[in-house]
């Protein structure tokens, strides 16, 4: 832990904490995590738990597990908020919804990061931060005063730190330095290093820190589930290849002219060959797979029933994961707080660098998650309907949240010409339209 004194000292105690040995371990576990939700080789984490001939008789087994997991548990941003400011605003954030989407699912995966928010010489943009160094004032560990991270890792080790570019941030500077703690000005414009915003472009997402600023995040442990199955599964596998028995030979056998195939055929000279069976139970390996896994569930808010129930409506769904529901009630109260600080850091660097002066406040509403019952659904509408509360126009745009009022009329308006039904033409007309029989 930095505590601050000065941005000399604080870049001094940096880089002596990016060369811990600790660190770097600390680092690694949530790296692996990462792997795992992203489905990046993971084989080579199980690797080294099968060794000898059985790498040649059977492949490793992996699933893609951590993800599935992981984006079923991450439902603030599941559907996008209604967040509302300026007209001009929302021509500022084109990537905000599905960026902070994929934040809430990191950091439900690895705990602790920083959102940064920047300028791209558009409009602002969005990037997790997830190796960094929070530096603090004496007595608050909890909110940095400043923030030190590598621009990159180019051997893959923060123990390896030589050539590598730092940068440092506080609500007064900003400045980048080397791994010998040399100042560098961040660019042409900036020569006195300060911090052009007046506040540091980062908000920090933690799962409910109590007097630790690193936190783990709620579904760390569904990376270390995942192999561990990853494990069993490989197991299962080479027990099913193991279950028709092992081909033993015994008496006088010359092993190099032994070949075994169904289309083969081997002679044996006073000697026998036999098959072993091995006493093994498939099945239960089976249910110890899948009683992890619904364990796992469970500690995650979630039902898995093995289809055991079939279809289910939405109320059922509904009742089903009412855990996850109030969890994500929970979550919804920490990503408000979240867009409010990162409001702030967009206001501020708009300013700065676009000349764009945005409201003091932002209105933001988390939408509900809805469960597909389309009865309920039609029903809901319906109603709507009737007590003019709505219009076939508000329920497309339901539907579509970038449709517009005007491109909802015109579909509208077109459907009704196309459904409208073709008049009889009769007398006269009818008789002239009449095709004429040779």
């Amino acid at each position: 832990m930095i505590v601050f004194s000065s941005a000399e000292k604080a870049v001094k105690d940096a880089l002596k904490n990016f060369k811990s040995n600790n660190i770097d371990s600390f680092f690694k576990d949530r790296n692996t995590a990462i792997d795992y939700y992203t489905y990046n080789n993971t084989k080579r984490f199980i690797k080294d738990k099968f060794k000898g001939s059985i790498n040649q008789e059977i492949d490793l087994y992996t699933t893609k597990l951590t993800k599935r997991l992981i984006d079923r548990i991450s439902l603030v941003y599941k559907k996008a908020p209604v967040r509302e400011a300026d007209d001009k605003y929302q021509d500022l954030i084109p990537t905000k919804n599905i960026k902070l989407k994929q934040m809430e699912r990191i950091h439900n995966l690895v705990g602790t990061m920083a959102v940064r928010v920047k300028w791209n010489g558009m409009n602002l943009e969005y990037e997790p931060l997830l190796e960094f160094e929070p530096i603090f004032d004496n007595g608050d560990y909890l909110n940095p005063v400043a923030v030190v991270y590598s621009l990159k890792h180019p051997t893959g080790s923060r123990t390896q730190s030589q050539n590598e570019i730092f940068a440092y941030w506080s609500d007064d500077e900003h400045f980048l330095f080397d791994y010998q703690g040399r100042r560098i000005a961040p660019s042409e414009d900036n020569l006195d290093m300060i911090n052009p915003y007046g506040v540091m472009p980062f908000v920090f997402l933690h799962n409910d820190p109590i007097d630790e600023f690193w936190t783990t995040g709620e579904g760390f442990d569904i990376a270390e589930a995942n192999k561990q199955i990853d494990q069993q599964l490989t197991q299962l596998a080479f027990k099913l290849r193991m279950s028709d028995g092992i081909l033993a030979a015994e008496g006088r056998v010359d092993a190099n002219n032994i070949q075994i195939g169904l289309n083969k055929l081997t002679v044996l000279e006073d000697g026998r060959m036999y098959s072993v069976n091995p006493s093994t139970n498939i099945q239960v390996c089976i249910e110890a797979i899948k009683d992890q896994l619904t364990l796992l569930s469970t500690n995650h808010h979630l039902s898995f029933d093995w289809g055991v129930n079939g279809n289910q409506s939405g109320v059922a769904i509904k009742l089903n994961n009412l855990e996850l529901l109030e969890a994500r009630e929970d979550d919804v109260d920490k990503y408000r707080t979240l867009e409010k600080q990162v409001y702030g850091i967009e206001r501020a660097i708009s300013e700065v660098e676009g000349n764009i002066n945005l409201p003091e406040d932002m209105f933001i509403n988390f939408t509900e998650i809805d469960f597909p019952d389309p009865e309920n659904e039609r029903a809901k509408w319906d109603w709507l309907f009737q007590h003019n509360l709505a219009s076939p126009i508000d329920y497309l745009m339901s539907k579509d949240a970038e449709l517009k009022k005007e491109d909802a009329e015109e579909i509208i308006t077109a459907n009704k010409e196309m459904n409208a039904p073709t008049p009889k033409a009769g007398g006269l007309l009818g008789a002239l339209q009449k095709p004429i029989n040779a």
